[in-house]
């Protein structure tokens, strides 16, 4: 069966017209590279001389050198005279040897790509260059290139250049195939694209060049069967030329991928990267018939048309781009592409030509402007821009983060209606989108940057603070506000304020990220009725310093993959405030046995009057809270509690405390900080551990921290018996609570010291006689309540037995009620004594129950519900059956008055149930704790014992 025919995009093709077309690419090529090395200094200049050499032998004098089986020999390509001297001078004994015919050229091609050359190219620009081998070269031998390069560019950094090695398969790379080309595509998908701006912006430097050259611009889109037909027909050798593909068509996903990327960039870098945005945008919108640059680029060139300075890479982007915002009549959008395009260039039109000024460069921009009627205070304004104050700073940002955002939603959008031909995958989309949101995303306390390499600095060599008080009549808080230079006070409401806030940390904070403040910044204050000095203000920026020396720069991509996590957590305690004086105004004296800061001295006065907060997460979202009202502690404390629950953390925030307010400045700091340290340790950073209650002393009283409903949570209990009855209620949580004391929280009392016996599963029962009557009883059950009472003249044996045996009687019964054959629960039951000296002694206990006491009778209550409001109770005492349906409301009346009729003497000392039956209550627990079966008995008890004292 005969082949189907090969199409023909052509008749015939001009040999000579092609030699045409490759001569003026030559031309322009030519002169782009003249213009790179009109840049650089000799030393520099002997770099791009001798750059093809190196990589076109292998010599040991020479830079870059590892064996001589290097690949080397560059295609089509014999050194020049210059290029020998320049190696010459590298090595002087060097001597070059042509190579033999038939000697291996493994570097197909080398060519530079960028700004190099360009109008936007500056003595400081970066090098790229594209290094094409063989494609058959073995992995090995790509080792040994790669490492060459590697020294190579560890030369050229001693002479000043910036350079960049990406080694190429041209083969590979039509297939959409590449090895670390560029970091600028975010590892997806942006082949065409990349393609376009090498195009458009390459210089050959030796070897073979692109085969496009010679694909007229008309015929791009029958790239293949041209160039099939160039081969087929010998119009171009074999090794003559190097073959990158077409550019006929741009998929949309690679739209969608390039300018969500340039917008991560731009978070950082917004001029270039705008410039880039806004040519993607244009392409987009151009979709599917799209007329790439290049391609116009090419056009131009086989028109005859080789005005350098209109084949500019960047003239030609912003001809375009100035046509497409004229049609859609966006006059701030264009006038915002010339500032950018005006300070990517960097040339001061409003200077005079200065010694190394390069006048080609400086040509081309004087006809842009003057295109654009630019005046000289344009000029001026944008070359004055090293001198920018905060207020043009922030305009400034606010146009390019109002471009970023309008492009953001164009690319949303255009992804929404090109879902099908996405490109960039889905982890990528999200990395973009969270660090977007971490810039841009405004939130409570968020310290905005509005300094993203918009000038090279802001800081101020003086501020003045005037603290504003509060207005009563208008409801309007306490305000701080900051102004640049020293302003008066009467003439505060001619200047305009850099920032208000809340708190003087909040504004340091603000002030220290963007740069506007340093140690060397002096201060003018206006503090009101605050406390603050100039010092205090010094030590907040010292201590920022001291924490962030370099500020905050970009966190690493890597940190985009998972939720923002809290990493750095500052606090300022006390700013302006000094807890002191009130005391010493009191005459209270400083010399005391109670030095816990949060209940310093016999007023138990709690000294951390104000709290700011200062947050550094993962994503480098720095936020702010200031907390000065009652509980400052206990809200921070929460605030942060609630930040981090959710986030499955692997390693503590680290937490610095500041405080310098007073001379128990650094005392309460480091309570603080430990206080902070151990509440985080171990609520969020213990995953193995029981949940747990943990109780702090302070504010005269208690604070019960906890996350029983799923979130942090803070109880406040005025006193130890509030305290105790607090501990002893019913756990809502299914599982083990453990009971945690801080360290200072009665650190006389024995209660901390009992809550570590207690353990999941099992019941422990202490007791202390308190004198020669009372007894104190502790019951830490299985879910970790902590239950007490006292008792009034008992006889041990007799009264633990009972109680042991009412706790195993109330579980064993539920079990059987809810019809259980499996996992049956019983807590064990252990029983302690305490004795209290100079240290605490615990001593086991062990009570059997004894049938056969004398005087004991045996009382059960069988409780059933009867509404959501009230329930029935049947009690049997002695085996005899008292009801409420037989006695009414006189139920607890009868039965105490039974109980008394049988005792010796109707002595009235308290009755104690033996046994409760909960059966009967409709409620969603499986099991009942033994603190809820406890607070029953007690509260029925309760009711028997009033009734019985009435008798």
């Amino acid at each position: 069966m005969q082949s189907a025919p090969k199409p023909v995009v052509r008749d015939s093709i001009d040999q000579k017209a092609l030699l045409a077309v490759k001569k003026r690419f030559m031309q322009i090529n030519h002169a782009r590279l003249r213009r790179t090395i009109s840049t650089l200094n000799p030393h520099q200049e002997v770099f791009f001389e001798s750059l093809p050499m190196l990589l076109h032998v292998n010599h040991p004098l020479l830079p870059g050198y590892v064996s001589d089986s290097t690949p080397s020999g560059i295609s089509c390509y014999e050194p020049s005279r210059q290029q020998v001297r320049a190696v010459k001078s590298i090595a002087r004994t060097f001597q070059y040897e042509e190579l033999d015919a038939k000697a291996p050229r493994l570097i197909e091609n080398i060519s530079m790509m960028g700004s190099c050359g360009t109008i936007a190219h500056s003595r400081s620009s970066d090098m790229d260059f594209w290094v094409c081998h063989d494609p058959n070269l073995l992995s090995g031998q790509l080792s040994e290139l790669e490492k060459k390069l590697d020294l190579i560019q560890q030369w050229a950094e001693g002479l000043g250049l910036e350079v960049y090695f990406f080694l190429m398969d041209a083969s590979r790379f039509r297939q959409g195939l590449r090895r670390g080309v560029s970091g600028e595509d975010c590892g997806t998908a942006q082949h065409y694209l990349l393609l376009d701006e090498f195009y458009r912006t390459s210089i050959l430097i030796e070897g073979r060049y692109p085969v496009w050259w010679l694909v007229p611009s008309e015929l791009e889109a029958s790239y293949d069967e041209f160039v099939e037909q160039l081969r087929t027909g010998k119009h171009i050798a074999p090794d003559e030329c190097i073959d990158f593909g077409g550019i006929a068509r741009i998929p949309a996903g690679e739209f969608i991928g390039a300018g969500m990327w340039q917008l991560y960039k731009g978070i950082d870098s917004p001029y270039k990267s705008v410039i880039k945005i806004m040519l993607t945008e244009l392409y987009a919108s151009e979709h599917p018939n799209v007329q790439p640059l290049s391609v116009s680029f090419k056009h131009a060139i086989y028109s005859g048309r080789l005005e350098l300075n209109q084949l500019d890479p960047y003239v030609m982007l912003y001809r375009r781009l100035a046509e497409y915002f004229k049609k859609q009549k966006a006059d701030g959008r264009l006038e915002l592409l010339r500032r950018c395009l005006y300070l990517k260039i960097n040339e001061p039109m409003s200077r005079p030509e200065g010694r190394g000024t390069l006048k080609w460069r400086r040509e081309a921009m004087g006809e842009l402007v003057e295109e654009w009627g630019w005046d000289s205070v344009q000029y001026k304004t944008l070359d004055g821009r090293t001198n920018w104050k905060v207020h043009q700073v922030k305009n400034e940002r606010k146009r390019l983060v109002d471009e970023l955002n309008f492009s953001y939603r164009f690319l949303s959008r255009f992804a929404r209606e090109n879902r099908s031909a996405l490109l960039i995958d889905e982890q990528d989309m999200n990395l973009l989108g969270r660090k977007l949101y971490a810039a841009f995303e405004r939130k409570s306390g968020k310290v905005e940057l509005i300094n993203p390499n918009i000038v090279p600095s802001l800081t101020e060599e003086y501020l003045t603070l005037i603290r504003e008080e509060a207005d009563p009549h208008s409801q309007k808080p306490s305000t701080w506000v900051i102004y640049g230079g020293r302003v008066k006070l009467e003439e505060q409401d001619i200047h305009e304020p850099i920032k208000r806030g809340r708190s003087v940390v909040e504004l340091m904070v603000w002030c220290y990220f963007n740069g506007i403040v340093d140690v060397t910044t002096n201060f003018v204050l206006f503090p009101g009725f605050s406390k603050l000095t100039e010092p205090e203000i010094k030590r907040i920026v010292s201590a920022l310093q001291g924490v962030y020396p370099n500020m905050v720069g970009p966190a690493e991509q890597q940190q985009y993959h998972s939720a923002a996590s809290p990493k750095q957590l500052i606090l300022f305690v006390n700013i302006g405030k000094d807890p002191m004086s009130d005391l010493n105004r009191k005459g209270v004296q400083r010399l005391t046995d109670r030095t816990d800061p949060f209940n310093y001295s016999g007023l138990r006065k709690n000294l951390v009057l104000s709290i700011d907060q200062v947050l550094v997460n993962s994503w480098h979202e720095i936020t702010t809270s200031f907390y000065s009202y009652d509980n400052v502690m206990i809200d921070c404390l929460l605030d942060f509690l609630r930040q981090v629950q959710r986030l499955d953390l692997t390693g503590m925030c680290d937490v610095q405390v500041f405080c310098f307010s007073s001379d128990r400045a650094t005392s309460i700091a480091e309570r603080v900080e430990a206080v902070f340290n151990q509440v985080v340790q171990r609520f969020c950073l213990t995953p193995d551990a029981y949940p747990c209650r943990y109780v702090l002393e302070m504010d005269q009283g208690f604070y019960v921290l906890d996350n029983e409903k799923k979130k942090p949570n803070a109880v406040y209990c005025r006193s130890k018996l509030e305290l105790l009855k607090y501990l002893g209620r019913v756990q809502s949580n299914p599982d083990f609570v453990e009971l945690i004391f801080d360290s200072q929280a009665l650190s006389s009392d024995l209660l901390p010291e009992l809550a570590r016996f207690n353990r999941p599963n099992s019941v422990q029962v202490f007791y202390q006689k308190l004198n020669m009557e009372d007894v104190g009883i502790h019951i830490f059950d299985e879910f970790g309540s902590c239950f007490y009472w006292q008792e009034h003249h008992i006889e041990e044996q007799a009264y633990f037995s009972r109680l042991v045996q009412f706790i195993q009687r109330a579980h064993s019964r539920e079990n059987l009620s809810i019809g259980e054959s499996e996992n049956v629960f019983v807590p064990k039951i252990q029983c302690f004594e305490l004795f209290k000296s100079r240290k605490l002694t615990i001593e086991r206990r062990e009570f059997k129950s004894n049938a056969l006491e004398i005087n004991y009778h045996p009382v059960q209550v069988l409780v059933k519900q009867k509404d959501p409001q009230s329930h029935h109770y049947t009690f049997y005492c002695d085996h005899l059956e008292f009801s409420e349906f037989e006695h009414g409301d006189d139920i607890f009346k009868v039965v105490a008055g039974y109980i008394h009729q049988q005792r010796l003497n109707g002595e009235k000392y308290p009755i104690h149930i033996t046994d409760l039956d909960l059966s009967g209550l409709q409620d969603d627990s499986r099991h009942h704790s033994t603190s809820f079966f406890l607070q029953q008995k007690f509260a029925l008890e309760g009711l028997l014992n009033r009734a019985l004292q009435l008798l």
